[in-house]
């Protein structure tokens, strides 16, 4: 099956947790924001990044604006479907540098025609991120205002299928100083 994939990081949070923008935090000589970025650079060189309403960053992608100031991932999300066309469209975000390519890979490998997200399962517990949406979950948000929309809410509408954890996968995300202080 030939698909039309799009990549994506959503960086358009207020990072009130930690109290100062975390997308710019260093961890091993790199930005936090660099990690899914080069993770997703592996699978094309057109990698979009979803940011805060006019603002404009210098990095190694293309920058698209929410529509929304801080309204949350799920808005983030929208934006970009609504704006990009495509098939399908694999989402990272900015605080989690452990996503690396082999995770991605295998949501990719997963792709059927029977479901419109795709998320990893560690045992009884789901990841949000990463995650590939179906060009079709479009039709849920026109249905709903994307605004404070929590992850876990939206995904209950949709026909998901998951995929197993490997032992070896790391999911932390950095959302406060202490997250950060630990990973340094």
């Amino acid at each position: 099956m030939n698909r039309n994939i799009v990549y994506a990081v959503l960086a358009g949070g207020a990072s009130n947790r930690f109290k100062k923008d975390k997308r710019f935090a260093q961890y091993n000589g790199k930005m936090l924001i660099e990690y899914p970025i080069s993770v997703l650079k592996q699978f094309s060189d057109l990698v979009y990044v979803v940011v805060k309403p006019k603002e404009d960053l210098s990095i190694d992608a293309v920058v698209i604006n929410d529509d929304f100031l801080y309204g949350g991932p799920v808005c983030g999300m929208y934006t970009l479907l609504k704006n990009i066309d495509a098939d399908f469209y694999v989402f990272l975000v900015a605080d989690m540098p452990f996503v690396n390519k082999h995770m991605v890979q295998k949501l990719i490998q997963s792709i059927d025609t029977n479901h419109e997200a795709y998320l990893f399962k560690c045992g009884e517990k789901w990841n949000p991120f990463p995650l590939i949406l179906k060009r079709d979950v479009l039709n849920y948000f026109n249905q709903s205002d994307c605004i404070n929309e929590s992850v876990h809410n939206f995904f209950k509408n949709l026909n998901i299928k998951y995929i197993t954890c490997d032992e070896d996968m790391n999911f932390a995300n950095i959302n406060t100083q202490n997250d950060y202080e630990i990973l340094t």
